[in-house]
């Protein structure tokens, strides 16, 4: 049978990371926006528990307007989570190309010496590439 190859084009460990924490952002805002409306919801029906067959009666609208209010500010909070999640995942993609260049051009120029740089690396292709390095230094 034919030997294929497989390409991860995904870094499990800061990927796993980032969905570890938006898991726990997200059940963390749920939490607290359902603790938030709870006692909110509360309040205005409180407030209007001996007026509620009048015809003047703004508890829906109280209550819809706190709802919309609510959930923006629960978009807002994950808006800037995703873009924090952006910037951080765009420094280390940038951070792992820069290393791996740094190794391509070792290799052109045919420079088989150690290079402290490529050994911060905790990314797999630059730790192979290292080890191509050393290898073919040994050689």
């Amino acid at each position: 049978m034919k030997e294929q190859r497989k390409h991860y084009y995904t870094d499990q460990k800061i990927q796993g990371y980032f969905l570890a924490a938006l898991i726990v952002l997200e059940l963390l805002l749920a939490g607290l926006l359902m603790i938030y409306l709870y006692y909110e919801v509360n309040s205005i029906i409180d407030s209007h528990l001996y007026q509620m067959h009048s015809v003047q009666s703004t508890s829906w609208g109280e209550i819809f307007s706190l709802l919309g209010k609510s959930m923006g500010g629960f978009v807002l909070v994950n808006l800037l989570a995703l873009y924090l999640a952006h910037l951080l995942w765009g420094r280390y993609v940038r951070q792992t190309i820069s290393l791996f260049s740094a190794g391509l051009d070792k290799v052109l120029a045919r420079d088989f010496t150690d290079s402290p740089e490529l050994k911060q690396s905790h990314h797999r292709l630059v730790e192979l590439m290292t080890g191509w390095l050393q290898k073919e230094q040994r050689r």
